[in-house]
């Protein structure tokens, strides 16, 4: 994730030194030249702008380009990586020649943007450099070092803003792809130890979701240092927030306070491509609230509140993805627990009335068989108090 943010920071820093450096004569098809040449040289991909393309010195330094893409990596199908039908940029002077970078305009109109893992595991947002390797400097572990390589002491975004975009995931490693349409962002970004805000929206598989955000800085997320987060994400599907703070992003590791509300878990499974055959009335609404710590593939609640169909109860819970299936581990105080609505329906096989003969006995527990083939999609170790 950082390295895209490095490379779109990259890419961005050079756009910039090309309208700085170019004097005020030098006509604007010379100036794209030199920017297609420059990031051609920094990236190894090719940057085409097949529209309009002007420049502006005064009263700000401003780029406005149209029909720009950027290509892919050779063993990709698809052509570019990156295209936007419109491109604008617009930047204060005074703040460039402190070393700082005050955007007062950033937007891309309708960019369609193709991110792709190939079976190898390459990454077409990992860019080929163009130098010899004897050549090249040592590259720096430290991420604050990488930052200050790009010219940039501080970053202040006004008006930014992402129209009509789309975005498409293609891993061919694990043969899975996924599309977002409909992509709108608004950034706000005061510098980089400021709050950086977001707010957008997106559509996927015929869902719009709707994400607010706020980083505490993004200089502390660049540098995988802790900051504070909230995060809120609405739909029709899914309503989930979170308040607290994010310790890394690789791994990821967070803890804070979350609020889930799912009105249906048999749509949302159905939503997002994994459907499940439960009986009428059951995985409905979901609901949970309480502490979240995630580190990694797991994810902890503590004092957690939950309210699944009919089931409500109160305690700690674990699950972690990391393995082939799910390990969940918990414990709950339940005011009540049926789960014959969860269990596979009864066969036909089965005479209906010799389920009513072993009912009819005196036993304190019903002796006839229970299939529980159907949970073995989990692992599941609860302690459970009803």
């Amino acid at each position: 994730m950082k390295k895209i943010v490095y490379g779109i920071l990259g890419i961005f820093v050079l756009v910039i030194a090309a309208v700085i450096a170019l004097p005020f004569l030098v006509p604007a098809e010379k100036i794209k030249e030199e920017l297609v040449l420059a990031v051609n040289d920094a990236t190894g991909r090719t940057l085409a702008i097949d529209g309009d393309f002007g420049v502006s010195v005064f009263p700000v330094l401003g780029l406005n380009a149209s029909k720009v893409s950027f290509s892919n990596s050779p063993n990709s199908p698809n052509p570019n990586m990156a295209t936007t039908d419109e491109l604008t940029v617009e930047l204060d002077l005074l703040s460039l020649l402190s070393g700082q970078i005050q955007v007062n305009t950033f937007i891309l109109d309708k960019p369609v943007v193709f991110l792709e893992v190939e079976k190898n595991g390459e990454k077409n947002w990992e860019f080929s450099q163009s130098a010899p390797q004897s050549s090249k400097p040592k590259e720096s572990t430290d991420p604050s070092e990488k930052i200050a390589d790009l010219g940039i002491t501080d970053l202040n975004l006004g008006n930014v803003k992402i129209i009509s975009g789309a975005i498409t995931y293609i891993d061919r490693k694990a043969n899975a792809q996924y599309e977002v349409t409909d992509v709108n962002l608004a950034v706000v970004l005061n510098g980089l130890d400021q709050p950086f805000k977001t707010t957008g929206n997106a559509t996927w598989n015929g869902e719009t979701l709707e994400l607010d955000t706020e980083l505490g800085a993004l200089r502390a997320v660049l540098e995988n240092k802790e900051t504070t987060l909230t995060a809120a994400i609405k739909s029709t599907k899914i309503n989930a927030s979170y308040k607290g703070s994010l310790t890394s992003v690789t791994p990821l590791a967070l803890l804070g306070k979350t609020d889930l509300k799912i009105p249906s878990v048999k749509n949302l499974t159905g939503w997002i491509g994994q459907p499940i055959d439960a009986k009428e009335n059951t995985f409905g609404a979901l609901s949970i609230n309480g502490t979240i710590k995630i580190n990694g593939s797991t994810y902890a609640f503590k004092e957690a509140e939950l309210s699944f169909d009919k089931i409500k109860g109160k305690g700690d819970f674990k699950v972690d993805l990391g393995g082939k299936i799910p390990n969940l581990e918990g414990k709950l105080d339940l005011a009540a627990l049926d789960v014959n609505p969860y269990l596979p329906k009864e066969t036909q096989s089965e005479p209906k009335q010799k389920k009513e003969e072993n009912a009819s006995k005196s036993e304190k527990w019903d002796s006839t068989p229970i299939d529980f083939s159907g949970l073995k999609a989990v692992y599941a170790k609860f302690e459970l108090s009803v």
